[in-house]
């Protein structure tokens, strides 16, 4: 494998100063990143522009975060035969991510599919991890996590919650004569389907989508292809990392008693429901999300990192 990094603190060698950005390249794949704070390193999957924002400013205080694009954030990536691309692939990513980082261990952070990965790297490295942040994390295959969820809606969501869902899409348009492009309809998903997304049915989420792009037939192939027969239990290798896990009581997307038949699969698991939040607690309850988090990390018993 080949791992570069290039930006404006970083001299190629490994961690530079706090707050930084450039992109890092493992096996001819050029990844952005963003890193920011300083204190324990935690590696955070996903998004290097959306997620930043969805976290508050205090864990900035404790650990040098280190945001990283992934391939389906990443428009650049060639995606000629997705078939060749599985889980092993972006563990395989990670893994090179990591060593261009030059970190030997690390906590890892994913939010909904990104907490699913962090997991899986951890089942699979565990030697290179500390522990893991999963928030609203996928546990099974697409098909059946959409049957799970869309029966939950329909027995727990309000009336009002239903409304505003449905109201959303009567109001959308486009326009015949300048359509959108595929990344656009892509985030549009996502916002009209806020309230499926966030306690605040009414929450408009435009703001964390800006400057967002998605490769699309990677992410495309991510949820039809890799998790078309996922299932984290099937694997009877346990995470061994300690676990933070948080989950919203009010996410209609994964909902949270999807994971109450896989504790088997962990360790040392720390479960957290956060009662006023939808798919996003580090955002929608941010001040009790850091201290749980903190109050973990902390905590009597945890490992050095």
């Amino acid at each position: 494998m080949r791992y570069q990094i290039s930006s404006n603190g970083c001299n190629g060698k490994g961690l530079g100063p706090e707050n930084q950005k450039g992109t890092v390249t493992v096996n001819s794949n050029t990844y952005s990143f963003l890193m920011e704070g300083s204190g324990a390193t935690c590696l955070i999957l996903g998004s290097c522009r959306y997620y930043p924002r969805t976290f508050s400013s205090e864990l900035k205080r404790h650990f040098r975060m280190i945001y990283v694009d992934l391939r389906h954030f990443s428009p650049a990536v060639r995606c000629d035969n997705p078939s060749r691309i599985n889980l092993d692939t972006y563990l395989s990513d990670i893994d090179g991510i990591r060593k261009a980082f030059g970190i030997e261990r690390s906590m890892l952070m994913g939010h909904s599919i990104h907490g699913t990965i962090a997991l899986e790297y951890a089942r699979r490295f565990p030697d290179n991890v500390s522990r893991v942040v999963s928030i609203s994390a996928v546990p099974m295959d697409f098909e059946t996590l959409i049957f799970e969820a869309e029966e939950f809606w329909e027995k727990d969501a309000s009336r009002g919650r239903k409304h505003i869902l449905q109201r959303n899409w009567e109001e959308f348009n486009f326009s015949v004569s300048d359509p959108p492009s595929p990344n656009e309809v892509m985030i549009s998903g996502y916002i009209l389907n806020g309230p499926k997304y966030w306690y605040n049915p009414s929450y408009r989420d435009e703001w964390l989508w800006e400057g967002v792009e998605f490769n699309i037939d990677v992410s495309t192939h991510l949820w039809s292809g890799i998790l078309r027969d996922y299932d984290f239990s099937r694997d009877p290798i346990p995470v061994f990392p300690p676990v933070f896990m948080a989950l919203g009581r009010h996410d209609y997307i994964v909902p949270y008693f999807t994971w109450s038949q896989r504790k088997e699969r962990f360790i040392d698991r720390s479960f957290h429901l956060f009662e006023n939040s939808g798919h996003s607690p580090q955002l929608e309850e941010a001040w009790l999300f850091d201290q749980k988090l903190l109050a973990w990390f902390y905590g009597p018993g945890q490992p050095a990192l």
